[in-house]
C-alpha cells in the first residue's frame, strides 16, 4: 500500500537526478537525496515489520495430500465461478453472483488443509532426527507437545552447515524455534553450524535457550559461543550431571561429564573425554547422546551408568577410540547411529568400532550411508519405533 505507489516516485527522482547532475548538478544532488530519503523509509518500515509479532509462520513442507486436497479445491472453485458468470452473463448481470459465500468457504477450506497438512501441525509421538551434515554431529528432538531442541550442530567438512543443511531442515519439518540448544564440547564440528543459527537470529531459526556443560569444563571455543550467544540476546545456562529437563513424558538427563569426577580420577580435564553425554527418556525407548566421549570419561560414564539404552548415538563418529567393549556391554545398545561424513579423511567409522558394535549384536545405521535419520515413537513401547531414512534433501525412501 506504501512502497508500490512510492516505488514510481523513486524511479522518477532517480531518473530526474541522473540527468540534472549533467544539467544543473545542486538540482540533481537534491533529487537522489529525496530519492534515498525514501529509500531509507523503506529499510525503516521493513526493519519496523521484522518486530512486529507472528511476522512469520514457519509450517513446513506439506504432505501430497495436503497439496492434492487445496488444487483441487481451488480447482473447484474456480469452475464453479467461471461457470457463474458465463450464467450471470447471459442474463446481463454481471452483479448477480450467488454462492460467492461459499466459494471462499470452500477455497479457506483448501487452505486449512493444505496448513494442517505441514509437519508444524501433523507431528505425533516423539521425532529424533540424526541430520546428515557431512563429518560432524546434529541431532534434532520435537516431543508429541511440539517442545524442540538441538543436540550440537556442526562439521569439517560442509561449509556453511548451519544456514545450509542444519536451518533449511528446521524449516522443512516445520521448526522456527528451539526452545533448547545443547552443545556437548567445544569441536568445532559440533559447534560451527550453531555460531551460524546465533547469528542469523533476525532472519532464521529464533533459539530460546543454549545449554553448555558446567563452566570449569569450559575451553576457548565454548567461551566464545557463550559470547556470541548472550551478544545475540539468548539466555545461556549451564547443566550438571543428574541434572533433567522434563516435557511431559519426555526427560532430558545429563549423565556426564562432572568436574569433580575428573579431578578424583587424574586431576585433569580435557576436551572430548569431557564431552556431555544426554540420556532421552519415552516410555520404554532410552535414546543416549554422547558427543565425542572417550578414554577416561567414557571410563567415568562406564561405571556410573545404571541402565542399558536402546539407541545408542556413537561418540566420535564412530572412532575407534571410543565405544569400548566395557562400555558396549554395560549399555546394551539394540540400535547404534553412526554420524560420519562421506569418504571423511579420518577413516570414521573405524573398523574395530563397527566389530565391536557387530559383536554385541547391534544394528549400524550410518549417515554417510543412509543420509538423514529419523526415529519415531508414538508409544511408549519400543515396538513401536519407526526408523525412517531420508537422503540430503530429506526426502523419504524408507
Amino acid at each position: 500500500m506504501i512502497v508500490i505507489p512510492l516505488m514510481s516516485l523513486v524511479l522518477l527522482l532517480g531518473f530526474l537526478g541522473s540527468m540534472g547532475l549533467m544539467l544543473i548538478r545542486p538540482a540533481g544532488i537534491s533529487m537522489l537525496y529525496g530519492c534515498g530519503y525514501i529509500l531509507d523509509f523503506f529499510e525503516l518500515l521493513c526493519k519496523g515489520t521484522e518486530q512486529l509479532p507472528g511476522r512469520r509462520l514457519t509450517t513446513g513442507r506439506p504432505g501430497v495430500v495436503g497439496i492434492i486436497l487445496y488444487y483441487v479445491i481451488s480447482a473447484i472453485v474456480v469452475f464453479w465461478y467461471r461457470k457463474q458468470k458465463e450464467v450471470c452473463e447471459e442474463v446481463k448481470d454481471v452483479h448477480l453472483m450467488p454462492g460467492t459465500g461459499l466459494r471462499l468457504i470452500l477455497l479457506a477450506a483448501g487452505i486449512f488443509a493444505l496448513v494442517m497438512n505441514c509437519p508444524a501441525f501433523r507431528h505425533t509421538g516423539l521425532e529424533i532426527t540424526f541430520l546428515d551434515v557431512g563429518q560432524g554431529d546434529c541431532a534434532f528432538v520435537r516431543t508429541e507437545d511440539g517442545r524442540t531442541c538441538l543436540i550440537d550442530g556442526g562439521s569439517s567438512d560442509t561449509k556453511k552447515v548451519g544456514r545450509y543443511q542444519i536451518e533449511p531442515f528446521l524449516k522443512c519439518r516445520g521448526v522456527g524455534r528451539l526452545d533448547y540448544v545443547f552443545v556437548s564440547h567445544g569441536d568445532l564440528d559440533h559447534i560451527n553450524g550453531l555460531e551460524e543459527l546465533l547469528e542469523r537470529q533476525q532472519e532464521g531459526i529464533t533459539i530460546g535457550c543454549m545449554v553448555l556443560p558446567e563452566q570449569k569444563l569450559w575451553d576457548e571455543k565454548l567461551e566464545q559461543l557463550y559470547e556470541l550467544a548472550t551478544f545475540n540476546g539468548i539466555r545461556v545456562v549451564t547443566i550438571q550431571k543428574g541434572q533433567e529437563i522434563s516435557w511431559e513424558d519426555v526427560t532430558l538427563t545429563c549423565l556426564e561429564p562432572c568436574a569433580e569426577r575428573f579431578k578424583e580420577a587424574s586431576g585433569e580435564i580435557s576436551g572430548n573425554a569431557a564431552s556431555m553425554v544426554l540420556e532421552l527418556q519415552y516410555g520404554e525407548l532410552k535414546v543416549l547422546f554422547t558427543g565425542d566421549v572417550e578414554g577416561e570419561g567414557e571410563d567415568i560414564l562406564t561405571e556410573d551408568m545404571k541402565e542399558d539404552c536402546t539407541v545408542l548415538k556413537v561418540a566420535h563418529h564412530g572412532s575407534r577410540n571410543s565405544t569400548s567393549e566395557a562400555f558396549l556391554k554395560k549399555s546394551e545398545p539394540r540400535l547404534a547411529i553412526i554420524s560420519a561424513g562421506r569418504e571423511n579423511r579420518y577413516g570414521h567409522p573405524h573398523v574395530e568400532t563397527i566389530e565391536r558394535l557387530t559383536a554385541e549384536g547391534c544394528s549400524i545405521l550410518n549417515t554417510a550411508e543412509c543420509g538423514a535419520i529419523t526415529l519415531r515413537q508414538t508409544g511408549k513401547e519400543v515396538v513401536n519405533l519407526r526408523i525412517i531414512q531420508y537422503n540430503r534433501f530429506y526426502e523419504k525412501f524408507e
